[in-house]
């Protein structure tokens, strides 16, 4: 499966001073091949630089101040899949 690396988030954070949310998504055979995010069960703008493996969302109107609960999926080329989860607030 995947693996997804947080790069500055971890369960219950707050994250009013950061720029959006970053991680780092990796398979060591068939590679990544789409990814998913979603705040409070709505989709939202992930971006993936292939050079760097990072998967990246920048704040928007998607993601207003308060709590919010983020969830982020990768698959590899053959189908596995990787979920976490995370609750911050903004």
């Amino acid at each position: 499966s995947p693996s997804i690396k947080p790069l500055n988030i971890i369960d219950g954070a707050y994250m009013g001073s950061k720029a959006g949310i970053y991680f780092k998504a990796a398979d060591n055979f068939s590679g990544v091949d789409s990814f998913r995010g979603t705040i409070d069960g709505k989709w939202v703008l992930f971006q993936f630089e292939g050079k760097s493996s990072t998967l990246w969302y920048a704040w928007d109107n998607q993601c207003p101040r308060g709590e919010h609960l983020l969830s982020i999926s990768v698959w590899d080329a053959v189908g596995n899949q990787t979920t976490q989860s995370y609750r911050f607030t903004r």
